[in-house]
């Protein structure tokens, strides 16, 4: 009975960890395709703890970032003008433009803000002044944060 007891349970637990993980990694609803997402939640979870050590109340872990508290800003695109009101159609259109991704990772009662974006192309003149060019140059096209903020509990 108890060997059973033991099966049982560590059947429970290989399903709940295959459920967590799949949730981590699954593509969250809405956002624009080719995101890589462990990638950005890597480099909001590094850079928030070393950009703000000394404000945050404790260190921020991949699983205090939430995709789906994320807020998806397209912009320079006149729906207005277009000659659809396919929601597919209207999606591909806007995705042409900027979009921007504002995603809070609320710990305590404060937050971290990460500006996600993809990596638009530089000038020359601008690749000129950057330390590592061609590390630019290879993720153009790709999504990446571009910004973060710490609002401490009080501020927002």
């Amino acid at each position: 009975m108890t060997r059973k007891k033991t099966i049982i349970m560590a059947s429970i637990c290989v399903c709940m960890a295959s459920l967590f993980h799949v949730r981590a990694l699954a593509r969250p609803q809405g956002y624009p395709e080719g995101m890589d997402f462990e990638y950005i939640s890597g480099t909001i979870v590094s850079s928030a703890n070393r950009y703000f050590v000394d404000e945050l109340p404790r260190e921020i872990t991949s699983r205090d970032v939430d995709f789906s508290n994320a807020y998806i800003i397209y912009a320079f695109t006149n729906i207005f003008e277009l000659e659809t009101n396919d929601f597919e159609d209207l999606k591909k259109e806007l995705e042409k433009g900027l979009c921007f991704i504002e995603l809070p990772v609320y710990i305590g009662e404060g937050r971290v803000v990460a500006g996600i974006q993809r990596v638009e192309p530089a000038t020359k003149e601008e690749l000129a002044l950057m330390a590592d060019p061609e590390g630019y140059a290879a993720k153009v096209g790709t999504w990446d944060v571009a910004s973060i903020g710490y609002e401490p509990p009080g501020s927002q």
